[in-house]
């Protein structure tokens, strides 16, 4: 029992370097595509929650997606903008809305090709899976998903917290 208690114990701290691991690569490779694009890391990513978006996201919906301040978010469209990958659309019926429209074909143009060689190893890792080993490595993605979600508002209410009391 201790033995396969060990074991599991094992394969936790392997599953957590791998997390931490997949963390880092992926920070690495995002910030090559963004200094590729000439945009920061930050507003490459917040291009791709836009691009990803099944409709238009408002600046405030954009900092909620992100956990960003509605200030950090429009210095970040404003660079998107200047860079040609968004506009700003009022809506029709509340001109106190502002909606974030990306230019979704030049992005593509543009992004598409430096994500080939990852979507190509991507998809040979996933055939190598059945549909119910896929559902459980997407439960857990999923979760994963949640749990850094959770995490990084906490820790962004700690920062906020610590301001406010430097302040003070």
């Amino acid at each position: 029992m201790a033995k396969a208690a060990s074991k599991r114990k094992e394969r936790i701290q392997l599953l957590n370097y791998l997390s931490r691991d997949i963390s880092t690569r992926t920070i690495f490779f995002h910030q090559w595509i963004a200094n590729y694009l000439g945009l920061s890391e930050i507003d490459h990513k917040c291009l791709d929650i836009v691009l990803r978006s099944e409709k238009p996201l408002t600046g405030n919906q954009l900092a909620y997606e992100t956990s960003l301040t509605a200030g950090a978010i429009t210095g970040i469209v404003d660079r998107l903008e200047k860079a040609g990958y968004v506009y700003r659309q009022r809506d029709k019926q509340d001109r106190r809305l502002v909606y974030v429209i990306p230019f979704r074909e030049k992005a593509l143009m543009e992004i598409g090709p430096l994500f080939e060689i990852l979507q190509k190893g991507m998809d040979k890792i996933f055939s190598d899976y059945d549909d119910k080993e896929l559902d459980l490595i997407t439960d857990y993605l999923s979760k994963t998903v949640k749990v850094l979600e959770d995490a990084t508002i906490h820790v962004r209410s700690m920062v906020e917290s610590k301001r406010f009391k430097q302040k003070t």
